[in-house]
């Protein structure tokens, strides 16, 4: 496996156990200080950018109105 590709794994499945975890937070309308926090914790690491909390939040809108839409459709 290519280094890049080592790298884009990580990261894909960084994002993977993150995701769970901001959306109980996020539904649940916690800051995005707050989910920081909690990420953090959960996953024990040593750092998670509010903008990268952002960008996770975006991911899970977007999956919900893509979700919301297919649903519509049936």
């Amino acid at each position: 496996m290519a280094k890049n590709e080592i790298i884009y794994e990580s990261r894909r499945k960084g994002k993977e156990a993150r995701l769970p975890i901001v959306a109980e937070l996020y539904s649940k309308g916690k800051s995005y200080s707050k989910i920081r926090e909690e990420v953090m914790a959960r996953l024990g690491l040593s750092s998670y950018s509010k903008a990268t909390v952002k960008k996770d939040i975006e991911t899970l809108l977007e999956e919900w109105r893509e979700s919301r839409i297919k649903d519509i459709d049936l």
